[in-house]
């Protein structure tokens, strides 16, 4: 599988990543973009030092315009999707359902923060104690919204994942 070459991000993965105290997994990401939207909606500094922000030309903040209209999503997120096309970068980071479904209509691969954490694993970035430890960060100390059921069947897979690969 190996380091996911290009990815768009949205502030919601920057943000839960780094109140669980895991910003390094954005390793598993070589070129991480977003826009200027998603850097304000940011708030804190430490994630952007990270990431590379790329403005919108005018027709992309049009493309945005619609995207935000028709489909009832955030700014950042339309703008993220828009970033996509303008960068033909196929992958996008969020963790809002609403853009999730925009993006795959965009013809784009969508996903969220877990999704990043469990590339970590594959890719051995991460071994299985300390992806059960950021799962825990993640649903204990940040604000994404996570039931402890999700919690549970993310764990019990990843326990599968582990034995199977031995």
């Amino acid at each position: 599988m190996g380091k996911i070459e290009a990815a768009v991000l949205d502030a919601g993965p920057l943000i839960h990543l780094n109140e669980a105290g895991t910003l390094s997994a954005l390793g598993v990401i070589s070129k991480r973009c977003v826009t200027p939207e998603v850097a304000d909606e940011t708030r804190d500094p430490s994630p952007l030092k990270l990431v590379r922000i790329i403005p919108l030309d005018a027709p992309r903040k049009d493309y945005s315009k619609l995207l935000m209209e028709r489909d009832e999503i955030d700014l950042g997120e339309a703008t993220s999707i828009a970033l996509c096309r303008k960068e033909r970068i196929r992958l996008f980071f969020t963790d809002d359902l609403d853009a999730r479904d925009c993006a795959k209509r965009e013809g784009l691969s969508a996903n969220g923060t877990l999704a990043i954490i469990l590339r970590n694993l594959r890719e051995g970035l991460m071994s299985q104690e300390q992806t059960m430890q950021t799962l825990d960060n993640l649903h204990n100390l940040s604000s994404l919204y996570i039931t402890s059921d999700l919690i549970s069947y993310a764990k019990k897979e990843i326990t599968r994942w582990s034995k199977g690969k031995r």
